[in-house]
C-alpha cells in the first residue's frame, strides 16, 4: 500500500493539473492527498484494524492480497466500509504467491471468484480477472506464459516484462530443487 501511495504522490508532483486539483497533507512524509470540494481523500492505511473502525470507503485498493491473513479485521472494515456509498469499489491485487491451498484470505477470495466465473454463484457486484494457465496447459511452452503474465510483451510497447526476462526466470526455477 505504501508503494502505491508513494507513486500516487509522485504522480501528482509531476503533473501541474493534478497539483492544482489535488492538495496534499504533510510533507516528507505526505500523509494524504485530498480534494476539499468533494471531501475525497487518498491515504495509506495501517494493517492495525483496531484504529480504523468507522472507516467509510468509496474505493480501496488491496495490494499483495496473498500476504493478508484469513480473518483479517481490516479486510472486513474495508469490504463493508463502502456499504453506504452509491458505487463503492474494491480492487484486490495479488500474484497468489504462496497462498495456494486455502491458507490465506487471497485463496478464499480466489475460490469465490472462480465460482462466480464458473457460474456456480451469481454475484453481479464482482468482476474477477484471474490470469493463469489452464490445468491442461504445458507450463514449459513459452506460448502459454502470457496467460499467467498479462504484463508480458515487448517493453517498447509499454509492457513490464519481456519474454527474455520470463525465460530467464523460468530457466532459474527449473534449475532449483523446489
Amino acid at each position: 500500500a505504501g508503494i502505491a501511495f508513494a507513486e500516487s504522490v509522485a504522480m501528482r508532483g509531476r503533473n501541474a493539473e493534478l497539483k492544482a486539483a489535488i492538495q496534499q497533507s504533510g510533507n516528507a512524509p505526505v500523509h494524504a492527498l485530498y480534494v476539499a470540494q468533494t471531501g475525497s481523500r487518498l491515504s495509506c492505511l495501517s494493517r492495525d484494524a483496531d484504529t480504523s473502525d468507522g472507516l467509510l470507503t468509496s474505493c480501496c485498493l488491496l495490494d499483495e492480497l496473498h500476504r493478508w491473513k484469513t480473518g483479517s479485521g481490516l479486510y472486513a472494515l474495508l469490504r463493508y466500509g463502502g456499504r453506504t456509498r452509491k458505487q463503492p469499489i474494491m480492487w484486490e491485487i495479488t500474484t497468489a504467491g504462496s497462498s495456494s491451498g486455502g491458507t490465506s484470505l487471497c485463496w478464499e477470495e480466489r475460490t469465490y471468484m472462480t465460482k462466480v466465473l464458473d457460474q456456480h454463484v451469481e454475484d453481479d457486484e464482482v468482476m474477477p480477472f484471474i490470469f493463469c494457465m489452464a490445468d491442461s496447459d504445458d507450463y514449459k511452452d513459452e506460448k502459454n506464459w502470457v496467460k499467467s503474465n498479462p504484463s508480458m510483451g515487448p517493453k517498447d510497447d509499454g509492457f513490464l516484462f519481456d519474454l527474455e526476462t520470463i525465460r530467464k526466470e523460468y530457466q532459474e526455477a527449473e534449475g532449483k530443487p523446489n
